[in-house]
């Protein structure tokens, strides 16, 4: 099984661990750079820590500087180009132009990009392919960056590259591929399975200690930031339809600013794990229930580590043979429609033309005198899927319980022995833990439809007068739970819920 951290040292031109304090500007020398050309693609692997950003930024930048070059820094999320902005307009804007993906494929595709770049930086280039599963046109910049770009120097620079070396090296179109490692290290890591349990784990945090939740589903993200509406905040994209309005705005902005956040959990979903950085030394754990080994090392790798004394402790979802043969079925059935546009064009348009074709295939504009389109094959996304089916076929066949963390461990270069069962540590939430989560907080509109929900699920049966406070109140102290509603309307005109009653949990004494 391929392993991104033991692929074989004679396919790169350089391959090595890093010391401590060392980082690639301190490898990839002036000599080195120096061989590389207009026309030349070259890809930098480096995990997380390993000084990427400072090699562009600072050393690349300092030596376009001296010769008038001027760089295209390309970017995966709008909040990594705000936080690089942020940290780097000031000193870089003279050399370096910053864009993100979305924004440089439409110039592409419109043909409305000329290119007076000489080298376009492709950071955090996992992206087309780690978006090309949600994006379906990720291979439009990714083919002319791999295509007629002679006039400039290409550099893809990633912590997890395994996919895109894939791609390239079909054709051989990488000139120049340098790896370095920096060692990951944990306090603690832990595997889980029941979410009450990482509840738990989040009803008892210490005062002084953060957590940040990279959950799979954007559903579920928010629902859980809802359970723990005093204590988390909650971070998505904010082109999100359904949630972007929702977003913690406040959040966000500190995050791109300080590089930190004040609540004590943050509930996020893919959209922090690109690139951006948190130094905060408060953060302590880092949970994850998402599937894909490159977003689980691109999460992790979030937490900007200062020194060993700050280590954080990783809980990682356990995914077990039915969940990864659920993938590989759902993989079969996303690629369904390809097999079809191949062997069997002709009936193509009349079964898949109006269906949801998974990004897969997507439309071009072939003429646009006789406004006629054509199919066109991502190739990203194609390449994505075929490869993430053959892995997972490989982890079923390793451990049918662990296979999928043991891989992961693989790509970590840590020993599966370091994982513990959180199940050993924690029970599952109580009763009592929900509900203190509510106490003396005003509770109006979906926040007190949410608490309801909540009481229905877990402590009330069907209640004669509906759920009206009195009657929420009578029921608690008939099951002797030490809680009951006190209702205040607000008086404050500056308010928004001016005139309104709230909701306040309170406990008995």
């Amino acid at each position: 099984m391929t392993n991104i951290n033991q692929i074989d040292k004679g396919k790169w031109d350089i391959k090595r661990s890093l010391n401590n304090g060392e980082t690639i500007s301190d490898i990839l020398t002036l000599d080195i750079i120096k061989q590389w050309g207009r026309g030349n693609r070259i890809l930098i692997s480096g995990n997380t820590g390993s000084g990427k950003t400072y090699f562009i930024m600072n050393f690349l930048h300092n030596q376009c500087e001296e010769k008038e070059y001027k760089i295209l820094l390309l970017t995966n999320r709008t909040l990594l180009k705000d936080q690089l902005q942020t940290e780097y307009y000031h000193k870089v804007n003279d050399v370096i132009t910053i864009w993100n993906y979305q924004f440089f494929s439409e110039r592409i595709k419109y043909n409305n990009f000329y290119n007076s770049f000489d080298i376009i930086v492709a950071d955090e280039c996992h992206w087309f392919f780690s978006d090309s599963t949600f994006a379906n046109e990720t291979d439009i910049p990714l083919k002319y960056l791999t295509g007629n770009t002679q006039n400039s120097t290409i550099i893809f620079i990633s912590a997890t590259s395994q996919t895109l070396e894939e791609y390239l090296d079909r054709d051989n179109k990488l000139d120049f591929k340098y790896q370095f490692i920096k060692p990951y290290e944990f306090h603690n890591c832990y595997y889980w399975n029941d979410i009450d349990v990482i509840k738990k784990l989040l009803v008892t945090l210490p005062a002084d200690e953060k957590a940040i939740y990279f959950c799979s589903s954007i559903d579920n993200a928010y629902k859980l930031h809802r359970e723990f509406i005093k204590t988390s905040a909650f971070v998505c994209s904010k082109n999100n339809y359904k949630y972007g309005n929702k977003s913690d705005s406040d959040t966000m902005n500190q995050i791109r600013e300080s590089e930190s956040f004040d609540k004590q959990i943050l509930i996020t979903t893919k959209v922090l794990e690109n690139g951006v950085n948190l130094k905060d030394n408060k953060i302590k754990h880092i949970i994850t229930d998402i599937y894909d080994f490159e977003t689980i090392i691109q999460c992790i790798g979030r937490k900007r580590i200062t020194d060993s004394s700050n280590l954080p402790s990783i809980y990682i979802k356990q995914k077990k043979q039915p969940s990864i043969q659920a993938t590989i079925n759902n993989i079969n059935q996303f690629l369904r429609p390809l097999d079809c546009f191949y062997n069997e064009f002709k009936h193509f348009n009349k079964k898949y033309g109006r269906k949801n074709l998974n990004g897969l295939l997507y439309t071009v504009c072939a003429d646009s005198d006789n406004r006629l389109s054509g199919w066109e094959v991502n190739e990203a996304k194609k390449m994505k899927y075929v490869h993430d089916r053959k892995l997972a076929e490989e982890v079923c066949l390793r451990d049918k319980n662990f296979g999928h963390l043991m891989y992961l461990c693989d790509c970590l270069d840590i020993d599966f022995e370091l994982f513990e069962n959180l199940d050993l540590y924690y029970t599952k939430i109580t009763v009592e833990d929900k509900l203190n989560q509510y106490l003396d907080t005003p509770l109006y509109g979906s926040d007190k439809s949410q608490f309801i929900e909540m009481l229905k699920k877990d402590v009330l049966k069907p209640l004669q007068g509906g759920y009206k406070a009195d009657t929420i109140n009578r029921y608690l102290d008939n099951i002797g739970l030490p809680y009951y509603i006190r209702t205040k309307k607000q008086g404050s005109r500056k308010s928004i819920y001016y005139g309104k009653r709230a909701w306040i949990l309170k406990k008995r004494e």
